[in-house]
């Protein structure tokens, strides 16, 4: 039953699960690292929503993917449950931008740029793709209503 529903996705699709896969496994790399970023407190919690947001939104987001890859009858809803995943997942990196920014903010003494940037670039590469979603759906719209 799994090889008939994922025969369905295309070498882009596997390109985003494989996107969205490099996408989920960031955080821990920056929680097991060398310097590892372990905030406690409220800080913490930061971390520990990044983590939450990341595993909800990859499994919303996938499931709209595979739904969207289906024959007709899934794929105008697929593509609407794989957008709100992606937001979910966008949550993770929204997160932790808001930690990075309140720990310059706190004066913590240590150039936090580069996780800023991280930040911002994840955000910016989710919503990418769900730009990419939603012109698949407004496209899909017009053509069922035209008639295609």
């Amino acid at each position: 039953m799994a090889k008939r529903i994922l025969h369905h996705l295309t070498p882009v699709d596997w390109a985003f699960v494989n996107f969205k896969i490099a996408l989920g496994i960031i955080w821990p790399i920056f929680y097991f690292s060398a310097n590892p970023v372990r905030p406690h407190g409220t800080d913490g919690f930061f971390l520990y929503l990044w983590c939450g947001f990341t595993v909800v939104g990859f499994v919303v987001s996938l499931t709209g993917l595979i739904l969207a890859a289906q024959p007709r009858r899934f794929r105008y809803s697929g593509r609407q449950i794989e957008i709100a995943g992606i937001w979910l997942f966008l949550g993770g990196p929204v997160c932790y931008g808001i930690l990075q920014a309140g720990l310059v903010a706190d004066g913590g003494g240590t150039i936090r740029g580069a996780q800023i940037a991280m930040a911002y670039a994840l955000t910016a590469a989710l919503v990418g793709r769900v730009l990419i979603v939603r012109d698949g759906v407004r496209r899909a719209a017009i053509r069922t209503e035209e008639g295609l």
